[in-house]
């Protein structure tokens, strides 16, 4: 089995989210990929040991308290605030 992939070696179709069904990159079934805007157009990838599905709850969570937009394929951060946020539950923001 290979080592996971660097942030410099993820490639936008490794990256790609589908919104509607919030499909993940997983490496060796431990992180979890997101690819995700903010405002200023900053891309960063969103690393969790959480599974999918917590990821993907805690998105729906946060669109619905107005902390993520979603817009097409991107979730988009409405506070500079957020990336604490997302500390607090376990999601680390690693730039691109």
């Amino acid at each position: 089995m290979s080592e996971p992939k660097t942030k410099n070696e993820l490639n936008d179709r490794d990256i790609r989210i589908n919104i509607t069904y919030m499909l993940f990159v997983f490496t060796k079934g431990l992180t979890v990929g997101m690819m995700i805007e903010k405002l200023d157009h900053f891309f960063g990838i969103v690393i969790s040991r959480y599974s999918a599905n917590k990821i993907h709850q805690k998105c729906k969570f946060m669109v619905q308290s107005n902390i993520l937009r979603k817009e097409g394929k991107y979730l988009y951060f409405l506070s500079e605030s957020t990336r604490e946020e997302m500390e607090r539950v376990g999601v680390l923001f690693v730039s691109k």
